[in-house]
């Protein structure tokens, strides 16, 4: 047995034996929340950080120069609300529960820890952290030595490793953990070290050879293993002071530089950002400065872990005012870093700046006290994931992936310094800039399995959005099986062509998207095979960018005139839910792969009604899905129209707006055309499944979806293997003696689609039933002055087979016998890029056309 594993395996027993204890010593969050309060002036942020002295109800967790988060006990609202009102400050409600994000990462903590093994599924405890170090530092003893930095004011020894291949590389120092409940900094530093000393990839064994590595892992050795025994949140040192009851310091203000300059620190020993009583006073600082001045002659860059927030940090901390004399070359260094880290497929966004000017003064930090004192010129503070919707408490998901993205930033941070200077030149390590460059971009492939454009780009290439400029979308008209295969054949090239409307069994037609370098060989393709055409966008660019005009509508209110982002969705949510308590209720279907809650509201006027279950945006690119699924709920809790009244008050409903959280994100930050969900493939470049073919029905049966996983169809390595979608059915299955009907929000292309999707040679036994409704949806639209006509029947029969789809899994899986696909506007003209002005009427269609649904529905008896 490892060392790391007996560690784990008494830590288990103690847990096992002691549950109890534990669970009572604790301290719990339980309905603590955390909001982000928006403040102008300095008489506002002074009156807000006032109100965070109060620790008893509220708690700092960040500050920046516009916003603070403050993380409130369950009754502290009201005080919280009165300030806001008294400084006229706003405030947005990021997490609601924290205990359960607790419960939630003890859970897959756990989980993680069942094989015995150390890794980065989960957060491992100081223990565990320094018995893995030893079995690394055994197995690894010509390159790898032991180091300590001191003792702490328990009597914990804070130790650390330097990574060396060979005499006279630079040097690169690590700090992490200094705050104690910042635990992804500590499982990053690990994963680094391991990479460092294990990796193969040709990148990561330029950075491990070619750069001495000093790294603390967790400086913070007190604090920490108090997070894991006793407060998940608590931050300083656990030194008691010696003139108040509170303990502990920000270890991370008590370095000698600028000590307490500017507001910089709080004189308060209950304060989060209490400097101590001098500089130095906490033996784990003073220790470490002791540590970079005996090798600060070996020492080129100093990077600290933090979290949370997704910056990059320079100096000056202490002063907006002036800047360092290398100022320039630090904000040159640090967009390197930031653009190679937006470049990965996870479109991060790090911002940049010196301490004071991104954020705030904050005096008698590591990276000045380098800078200023050590003359260490280029020293950063990194905040990690994320920017505030997990806060502290990261899902364990996002380790390897904030890892990934601390990896390739650093490998550019550091091809940048040497660019500028700053690295001792070795004849060891000459590498040409375009050469390292094809190292990055070999690493991202090695990293994800993704991005398959990157043959052709650098990983500093322009981290903008991805751009449709002059794609042209076609209409075409098949005749035949030969002209419908080489479709379907340069459907595969999927950066090339990107089909949006697969073929129509009907209207015998397929709409597919061409990029600009396509278009002639395009043209000679449709002429061979006598293939017949309709240009329906000539610059899918254009449309785009019409969609993102700001609307003329108060944008500070939400609502029907444009297209929202998911936050801005999840906050709207929450004042729904806080406005109507009586009758709405959240429910959380489950995590996404990139570690996102997929979030639902629950709407019940009474007891014993029957249920609808709506599933919104399980494609990423149909943004008209969440607008309507959100103005439908708007619509159940504030409208007053009878009819309106009679279907929030008689039936319950239980709606998800964006179901594929992680795709919906990237369609708005990176892609606005990607439509799968974003997990990556294990032996494959390409990205994501289409989550409406991962549920267990018939799943690949007829060539109803795609085994290629770069296809927009590619149903997913096995049935369930996406995160949501196993997530979904495990949910539906809870609570499937709730509902009686599935609807799921599709676009394009005017269609109310019911089972079988897998064959068209069989339907089922109420078919009939299903299409007198699906009629009556129809004709009410249709009866509306815009006058749209929706085509209704099987999906198999009136499209394309389809299996794995949701509504066929929980038709033929639960035995609901209502459930449909609903694809909205339009035709084709717009497709998946609607403008916003159609919003509305889209949505009027679609109130008009679910009244006449559930009246023919109840009218059939299946309510």
């Amino acid at each position: 047995m490892t060392l790391y594993s007996l560690t784990l395996v008494l830590a288990l027993l103690v847990l096992a034996q002691g549950a109890s204890f534990g669970q009572d010593e604790r301290l719990r969050y339980d309905n603590y929340s955390v909001y982000k309060v928006k403040f102008e002036t300095r008489e506002q942020r002074s009156i807000l950080r006032k109100l965070a002295e109060d620790r008893e109800n509220f708690r700092l967790w960040h500050e920046a120069k516009d916003e603070l988060h403050l993380m409130l006990s369950p009754g502290a609202f009201g005080e919280l609300e009165t300030e806001m009102r008294k400084t006229n400050v706003t405030a947005e409600l990021f997490i609601s529960n924290v205990q359960e994000l607790i419960d939630s990462e003890e859970a897959a903590n756990l989980k993680a820890s069942r094989d015995g093994s150390f890794g980065w599924t989960k957060y491992n405890s100081l223990a565990e952290i320094y018995a893995w170090l030893d079995e690394i530092l055994a197995a690894y003893p010509s390159v790898t030595e032991s180091f300590e930095v001191g003792q702490s004011y328990e009597g914990r020894t804070i130790r650390g490793i330097k990574i060396s291949y060979k005499s006279n590389n630079p040097g690169v120092l690590i700090e992490s953990n200094i705050h104690a409940r910042e635990w992804i900094t500590s499982a990053t530093a690990t994963w680094l070290i391991n990479e460092f000393l294990t990796s193969t990839d040709e990148l990561v064994r330029d950075l491990a050879e070619n750069h001495d590595w000093y790294i603390v892992p967790v400086l913070n050795v007190d604090g920490l293993v108090y997070t894991h025994e006793k407060d998940r949140m608590w931050r300083k040192t656990r030194q008691p002071s010696d003139i108040s009851s509170c303990i502990g310091v920000d270890p991370n203000r008590n370095y000698d530089s600028h000590w307490m300059e500017n507001e910089g620190a709080s004189s308060d020993p209950c304060a989060e950002d209490y400097g101590g009583p001098k500089p130095f006073s906490e033996p784990e600082i003073l220790a470490m400065s002791e540590f970079v001045i005996s090798i600060k002659d070996k020492v080129n860059v100093l990077l600290a872990f933090h979290s949370y927030s997704q910056l990059l940090l320079s100096p000056y901390g202490h002063t907006k005012e002036e800047f360092p004399p290398n100022f320039d070359d630090m904000m040159e260094v640090a967009k390197a870093y930031g653009d190679a880290v937006e470049s990965l497929p996870y479109g991060t966004v790090y911002r940049y700046g010196s301490a004071a000017g991104i954020l705030y003064p904050a005096s008698g930090a590591t990276i000045d006290w380098a800078y200023n004192e050590q003359g260490v010129q280029i020293s950063y503070t990194i905040e990690f994931r994320d920017t505030g919707r997990y806060g502290f408490i990261l899902p364990p998901v996002h380790i390897i992936p904030n890892a990934e993205e601390a990896l390739i930033g650093i490998a550019a941070l550091l091809e940048k310094c040497k660019d500028l200077g700053y690295l001792a030149l070795k004849s060891t390590f000459t590498r040409r800039s375009a050469e390292f460059q094809s190292l990055l971009k070999m690493r991202l492939l090695w990293l994800l399995a993704t991005l398959v454009a990157l043959t052709s780009a650098g990983i500093l290439k322009d981290s903008a959005k991805e751009r449709y400029d002059n794609f042209r979308v076609y209409k075409l008209t098949i005749q035949n099986k030969i002209q419908l295969a080489a479709i379907e054949k340069i459907g595969e090239l999927t950066k090339k062509y990107n089909i949006w409307k697969e073929y129509d069994e009907r209207s015998k037609q397929v709409d597919i998207m061409v990029s600009p370098g396509e278009l002639n060989h395009f043209q000679e393709l449709l002429k061979f095979n006598n293939i017949s055409s309709e240009l329906m966008i000539e610059n899918v660019q254009e449309r785009i960018d019409e969609e993102k005009v700001t609307p003329t509508a108060d944008s500070a209110t939400f609502g029907w005139t444009k297209y929202y982002e998911l936050e801005e969705i999840e906050a709207w949510l929450d004042e729904i839910l806080k406005a109507y308590p009586s009758v709405t209720e959240e429910f959380i279907v489950g995590t996404s792969y990139e570690g996102r809650t997929i979030r639902g509201i629950k709407i019940s006027h009474k007891a014993g009604n029957p249920g609808i279950f709506i599933e919104s945006n399980i494609h990423a690119r149909e943004w008209i899905t969440s607008a309507s699924a959100t103005w439908f709920i708007n619509q159940l809790l504030t409208s007053e129209d009878a009819d309106v009244r009679n279907l929030a008050d008689n039936y319950d409903w239980h709606i998800i707006p964006v179901f594929n959280v992680d795709g919906f994100e990237y369609s708005h930050r990176k892609d606005r055309m990607w439509r799968k969900t974003r997990q990556p493939h294990a032996t494959n470049a390409c990205i994501g499944a289409d989550a409406n073919r991962n549920f267990d029905s018939h799943w690949l049966e007829n060539n109803g979806a795609s085994s290629n996983p770069c296809s927009e169809t590619f149903a997913g390595d096995t049935p369930g293997s996406e995160p949501e979608a196993k997530a979904l059915a495990e949910y539906l299955t809870k609570i499937q003696d709730e509902i009686s009907v599935y609807i799921s929000f599709h676009s394009y292309g005017q269609y109310l689609l019911s089972p079988y999707g897998h064959t068209k040679e069989e339907f089922p036994e109420n078919y009939n039933d299903i299409l007198t409704i699906g009629k009556a949806f129809a004709d009410a639209i249709e009866a509306l002055p815009y006058g749209t006509v929706y085509q209704y029947g099987s999906t198999a029969d009136v499209l394309y087979v389809a299996t794995g789809t949701s509504v066929d899994w929980v038709f033929n899986e639960l035995g609901k016998k209502i459930g449909y696909t609903i694809e909205y506007r339009d035709k084709g003209r717009y497709g998946f890029i609607l403008p916003p002005v159609q919003i509305l009427p889209n949505c009027e269609e679609l109130m008009v056309g679910m009244l006449a649904l559930i009246e023919k529905t109840k009218e059939l008896g299946y309510l």
